[in-house]
């Protein structure tokens, strides 16, 4: 009878430590993403990287029956791409152009072509622009073949003129919550700052804030803290100036909401106190784009290509090598910020906007069912190379809304932010640019 009772235990026991196993073997953000171990992850990434370059051929004869498809989207566990399909005489045409790439096609029926998803979207987009609504996330749903309206039952009252201008455009409307959405605890949207524009210039340095040798690098994702608003926010990406020795964190714009010099901490992961000043936001915005530069005044700090990820139990820092544009749906995205760190979720909508409670006006945005929160804002969206430790940046995080169920992650895309950089001639720090 001992011996049954040890053996049983013995069974409990390896039992545990296989589950333990299992779980440590799942560390990496995507492993978690695709629910696979990490050792998975890598065929995966392959996987995608396949899966992406057979839609970006698709993607023009789609675009040639633009009346006839509804649009793509990549699924990697089934390594199949969808089709969304409004005519399926047409499928044969596809057959007969890629042929080769056939078989990793699913055809779907649909009721909206590209062209009807685009004009409906079109002019929701009009709408939102000349009435500002308040509160509403908009973008095209390829998955679920129409346009997604995601807003406030709160604000219906404030919202009707838009609300019955838009009526005739059949979208599908997304309540997020009853309450005050401000108030909700559900809500993790940052409430967005007054957009003040002021030019960088030459930075006065007093003791504190100077520029000597600097040491420790800040990493993407780091957490920051605005000490005038009091505000928690997450470093984005650094930059310099292309003709002299100036740095920047580029973050969130509504991460201050201060007129001038706002003066930023380090605020790390997982702690209760802010650590040395990093120097001063001198130039922000909110619309057209939400971004900002913080300059990097103190000796104690520099910038990183690097962003920080040290959940993992192998890939704790992650080396940005290059810009990457998001042109496929249903391709993985991950973020790194201060309050959830580095989570990963699926491309859901490109260039779609939102308006915030104080009716600015965002789009140009990749919209995403990453997980985040609050003092999430500002940090940086990418995707993963060829393995878990190289990767291309995407994006910033400017909104999140966790709500109803409703979860979703807005990112501002590199390319918008171009013509920000090229206006105080910075140029972004990466592995494959410099060697800062």
């Amino acid at each position: 009878m001992k011996v049954i009772i040890l053996v049983n235990l013995l069974l409990i026991i390896t039992s545990m430590l296989q589950n333990c196993l299992t779980v440590y073997s799942q560390s990496e953000p995507l492993a978690k993403l695709w629910n696979v171990t990490d050792n998975e992850v890598i065929t995966l990434l392959e996987l995608e990287r396949n899966l992406t370059m057979v839609d970006g051929l698709l993607q023009p004869i789609l675009e040639e029956y633009n009346t006839s498809f509804g649009g793509s989207y990549i699924n990697v566990l089934m390594n199949r791409i969808f089709v969304y399909t409004v005519d399926p005489t047409k499928i044969d045409i596809i057959k007969s152009r890629m042929e080769s790439y056939f078989h990793f096609f699913n055809f779907t029926n649909a009721t909206n072509s590209l062209v009807a998803l685009r004009n409906s979207f079109n002019g929701v987009y009009e709408q939102a622009q000349k009435l500002k609504p308040l509160m509403v996330f908009c973008f095209i749903d390829i998955e679920f073949n129409n346009v997604g309206l995601f807003l406030y039952k709160y604000y219906d009252n404030s919202n009707r003129e838009f609300l019955d201008a838009i009526q005739k455009y059949n979208v599908t409307l997304h309540y997020l919550n009853k309450s005050h959405p401000i108030q909700s605890d559900a809500d993790e949207y940052n409430i967005i700052a007054k957009d003040i524009k002021t030019p960088i210039i030459g930075v006065h340095n007093d003791d504190n804030i100077t520029v000597r040798d600097i040491k420790l690098p800040i990493l993407g994702g780091e957490g920051i803290y605005n000490l005038d608003d009091h505000l928690a926010c997450s470093a984005g990406f650094g930059a310099k100036r292309k003709d002299k020795e100036d740095y920047f964190i580029i973050t969130a714009g509504h991460c201050t909401k201060t007129k001038y010099n706002t003066i930023f901490k380090l605020y790390s992961w997982n702690e209760n106190t802010t650590g040395p000043t990093i120097g001063f936001m001198l130039r922000h915005q909110i619309e057209p784009i939400d971004i900002g530069a913080i300059f990097i005044g103190s000796d104690k700090y520099k910038v990183s290509m690097l962003i920080r990820n040290t959940d993992t139990i192998q890939n704790k820092e992650l080396t940005t090598y290059d810009v990457s544009v998001s042109s496929s749906y249903g391709t993985h995205l991950c973020k790194s910020g201060r309050t959830t760190h580095v989570t990963c979720g699926y491309v859901k909508g490109l260039n779609g906007f939102f308006t915030d409670n104080k009716k600015q006006f965002n789009g140009q945005l990749i919209f995403t069912n990453i997980f985040g929160g609050k003092g999430d804002s500002g940090g940086p969206g990418f995707s993963y190379k060829q393995d878990l430790r190289i990767v291309s940046l995407n994006s910033i995080t400017i909104a999140v809304v966790n709500s109803a169920g409703v979860q979703l992650h807005i990112l501002l895309p590199i390319e918008p932010m171009e013509q920000f950089l090229r206006n105080d001639n910075l140029e972004i720090i990466l592995a494959n640019n410099t060697s800062h």
